[in-house]
Formats: structure tokens, C-alpha cells, sequence
């Protein structure tokens, strides 16, 4: 019993601290790019951003998915190890090799001026990114979940100091190149000094098919996923020019930053609760119609708010300049609005025993997205923007008709408990009427509209949801005084 106890604090430990690595960072991350907003121009948060797209493709390809392999493959020895990470580190070192020797003609092919002097600097990130996420990967698989969570806040700390520091000094997209470089050296300093595994030449071929095979898989998936998630970037860069991808990378980054702590969250409790309930088919039905419950009377408002007042909230946050990021901003929030409540299905598809239902899905999301977004004509990154967020959620009805038939649900029952979602849309009429009878951004400043609108939605949306929906009021209350009542002590205990 003592070492169940054990191990449950070990896992529970490793959930808090990787909970911690992921909203910290996260949160120092988008608070940072809040300051580099202000000191470089669009077109140069554009050239940045072209860098970072051309990073990240290369950066998963070289990686290859050994990361994720080594962390599910249920033993390991060391010199399985070897294989795995000289493959990737070579694929890293010619794809490096790459950027450099034809950052000309890359230059060129893009008609990016500018380009191509970025990219050595981007170049040399690839290796030691590989270098790290190999590393990463053992430290997930012994739970050191606090060596990574204090790695990635110091090193992003640092990378801030260096990227504002050359923004300051007039490196302009240069400088956000550079904060990359400083994240992944500090980060694999850190990691490379108390290493858990040290390469050797004794690597196993069997051991290496096996990963690779798997690996291959994993690749596969997030190509499918940077296909779906960041077409779009591509398509307002190739259809619109650098400085409209730097207002998208602008109107983005809340939505992208709220998503990803969403999704933490999500993957927090599926890991903590779902897993423990794959055969008590009532007990996921009654979580997971708490969980729309949830998002719908919570989250989803959030997301709606931020969607209606989307212009007020970019000013204030990123500065005048980017005022046109606001048409970026104000569908993706909408977007927001629905996945959600959409998000949690995902691991309810893992907890049913139906996970490749995720990765239909997908191919089904890209299959209607691709073609929407390459032959319907649009006249600038606002139109673009709606037709990405339609074609995201094409697949959204079919996705909750999977979830509620495998559940054996109800559709009246789904509704019940997400229909307090639609009072925020009449929150949201009442601060757009408000909005075009009123001039209080002109008169008193942005952050006085945003105080008035904001207070006017949410008297309005709770004063709807306590007078219509105040059942849904009473179970999130009972679900955070069960949260607060119950000790960790017994929840660690418990198996």
C-alpha cells in the first residue's frame, strides 16, 4: 500500500508541476510578446513569424515524434536511446545545413526581403532544440515534471531579456529570431547538465524499428495538425503579404493562448478522472454533461465577451498600431466560444476506447478546410479568418453526435445543460447596441470602454443566467465546494 501511495504522489506531484510549466510559461510567454508588440512594426512581427512557421515544420519533422515514443514505450533501456536521438539529430543538422546554404533562394521563392538574414540564426536552433526535446522526454518518463516546469520559466525569463533587450536595440524581427535561439540554449544547457542518459555507439537496431515505426505515426499526427491549425498563417502570407500575417499573428495570439491553458486543463482532468471511469458508462455520462455545464455557462461567455469587445481589448493590449488585428481577433473568439464546449470530447473518445476517432475527424476537418479556404475568394485576413473558423467547425455537430451516441446520451439532455451558453449572445447584443449609440473609447480612452463593457455584459449575462439557468449555477457551485471539501490525502490514497 505504501508504495501505491507513493506512486500516486509521484503522479499527482507531476501533475501539478506540469500544470505549473504550462500556464506559467505560457502566461510569461504572451506577456512578453505584449512588450515586443509595442517595440517592432507589422511587417517585421510578420518576417518574425514566417521564421517561427519554417521552424516549426522543420523543428517536428527533425524531432520525428522520438520524443513522444520514448515516453510510451513501456521499458527502455539505454542504449535504446542512441538510435532515436542520433536520427533526429541528424535530420536536425541537415535541415539546419539546408536553411543555411539556400536561405538565398528561400528568400527569393518567398519574396521576403529580409529573409534570408534570419534564417542562419534559425538555423542553428534546430539541432539544439532536438537535443533538448530528446532529453525532455526521458525527464517525462521518470515524472521530473519540476526539472522541466523551473527549466522552461527560467529559460523563457532569460529569452525574454535577450528578445526585448534586441528589440530595443532596433534588431526588429531579428530580435524575436534571437529570444528563440536563447529559449532552447538555456533550455538545453539546463537539461544537458544533470542529463538523465548520455549517448553511447551501442544503439539496438530492433529497438530502433520498433520506435521509429511509432514515431512515424506521431509525425503524422501533427502534420495533420499544423495542416489544419496553420494553413491559414500560410495562405494570409502567400494571399495578403508579411505586414497582414503580422496583424493575424496579433488578433491570434490571445485566442492561441487561452486554447493552449484550455487544453491543459482538459488534458489535466481527463488524465486525473476519466481514466478511472472507462467502465462506469453513467458516471462519464454525468462528467461529461457537468463538464458542458461547465464551459457553457463559463467559458464560453468568457469567449464571447472578448469576441464583441475585440477591438477595444486589442488597443489596449497590443497598442493603436495594431488596431486592425481586431477583425483577426473577433471570429477566432467565436471560435473559441464553441470549442470549449467541443474540446472535451476528445478525451471522452480516449476514455470510451475510441481514440483514432480523433484522428478521422481531423482528416475530415482538412478534407472541408483546404478547399474552402483555397476557392473562396476573400478580400483581406478578416474574410480569410471566417472561412477558416466555418471550416473548423464543419466537423463540430458531427463530433457531438459521435460523443452523445457512444454515451448513450440524450440530445435533450446535452442541450439542457449547454443552453445557458446562448444567454451571453444576448449579453453580447446588449453591448453592441450600447457600442453604436456611444463614443466612450473616443471621449475617455479605451480602457474606460472596456471597463463599461464589460461590466455592462456581465451584469447583463449573470443577471440572465441567475433569472434562466441558476440550476447550472447551483452545480458548478457544488462541483467547486466538492473540489475545496476533498483532501489530497484521500484523493491520492484512492485507486
Amino acid at each position: 500500500m505504501a508504495d501505491v501511495v507513493d506512486g500516486n504522489r509521484k503522479v499527482a506531484s507531476a501533475f501539478l508541476w506540469s500544470f505549473a510549466q504550462s500556464w506559467g510559461n505560457r502566461i510569461l510567454i504572451f506577456l512578453l510578446f505584449l512588450i515586443l508588440a509595442r517595440l517592432i512594426s507589422p511587417a517585421e512581427l510578420g518576417l518574425a513569424s514566417t521564421v517561427a512557421l519554417i521552424l516549426l515544420i522543420l523543428s517536428q519533422i527533425a524531432e520525428f515524434g522520438y520524443g513522444q515514443a520514448l515516453v510510451q514505450r513501456r521499458e527502455l533501456g539505454p542504449h535504446d536511446v542512441d538510435l532515436p536521438f542520433f536520427t533526429a539529430i541528424g535530420l536536425s543538422i541537415v535541415a539546419a545545413a539546408a536553411l543555411i546554404l539556400f536561405r538565398g533562394k528561400i528568400e527569393a521563392a518567398a519574396e521576403l526581403p529580409g529573409l534570408a538574414a534570419l534564417l542562419p540564426a534559425a538555423a542553428v536552433s534546430l539541432p539544439i532544440a532536438t537535443a533538448s526535446a530528446i532529453q525532455e522526454a526521458l525527464y517525462k518518463r521518470e515524472f521530473d515534471y519540476r526539472t522541466l516546469a523551473l527549466r522552461m520559466l527560467v529559460a523563457t525569463a532569460l529569452s525574454g531579456v535577450v528578445g526585448v533587450g534586441a528589440a530595443l536595440a532596433g534588431y526588429g524581427a531579428l530580435s524575436l529570431v534571437l529570444q528563440t535561439l536563447a529559449l532552447y540554449v538555456v533550455s538545453a544547457v539546463w537539461l544537458w547538465r544533470r542529463p538523465k542518459w548520455t549517448p553511447t555507439f551501442h544503439g539496438d537496431l530492433a529497438s530502433w524499428r520498433q520506435l521509429t515505426g511509432f514515431s512515424a505515426h506521431v509525425l503524422g499526427s501533427r502534420m495533420l495538425e499544423f495542416a489544419t491549425t496553420r494553413i491559414i498563417d500560410v495562405l494570409v502570407l502567400t494571399l495578403h503579404g508579411i505586414v497582414a500575417l503580422g496583424l493575424y499573428t496579433v488578433g491570434a495570439r490571445l485566442y492561441q493562448t487561452l486554447m493552449q491553458l484550455l487544453t491543459t486543463a482538459l488534458g489535466d482532468v481527463s488524465l486525473s478522472a476519466l481514466s478511472r471511469m472507462t467502465d462506469d458508462r453513467e458516471g462519464l455520462l454525468s462528467a461529461y454533461l457537468k463538464s458542458i455545464t461547465v464551459s457553457a455557462t463559463i467559458a464560453t461567455p468568457a469567449f464571447v465577451a472578448m469576441s464583441v469587445m475585440s477591438s477595444e481589448i486589442t488597443v489596449a493590449l497590443f497598442g493603436p498600431k495594431w488596431a486592425a488585428a481586431a477583425s483577426v481577433m473577433w471570429p477566432l473568439m467565436l471560435l473559441g466560444a464553441v470549442q470549449t464546449i467541443q474540446f472535451a470530447n476528445g478525451a471522452y473518445f480516449v476514455a470510451l476506447g475510441r481514440p483514432s476517432y480523433t484522428l478521422y475527424l481531423n482528416v475530415l476537418k482538412l478534407a472541408a478546410l483546404a478547399p474552402a479556404m483555397l476557392l473562396i475568394p476573400t478580400r483581406g485576413i478578416e474574410d480569410l479568418t471566417i472561412v477558416f473558423v466555418l471550416g473548423q467547425l464543419t466537423i463540430t455537430p458531427l463530433t457531438f453526435w459521435l460523443v452523445v451516441r457512444l454515451l448513450g446520451a440524450r440530445w435533450a439532455d446535452v442541450g439542457a445543460h449547454a443552453w445557458s451558453a446562448l444567454l451571453s449572445l444576448v449579453a453580447a447584443g446588449a453591448v453592441l447596441l450600447i457600442k453604436t449609440q456611444t463614443t466612450v473609447e473616443a471621449e475617455h480612452g479605451v480602457w474606460a470602454a472596456l471597463i463599461l463593457y464589460g461590466g455592462l455584459y456581465a451584469l447583463v449575462y449573470v443577471g440572465l443566467v441567475w433569472l434562466f439557468a441558476r440550476r447550472h449555477c447551483r452545480l458548478i457551485g457544488d462541483l467547486l465546494l466538492g473540489a475545496f471539501r476533498s483532501r489530497a490525502p484521500k484523493r491520492l490514497t484512492s485507486v
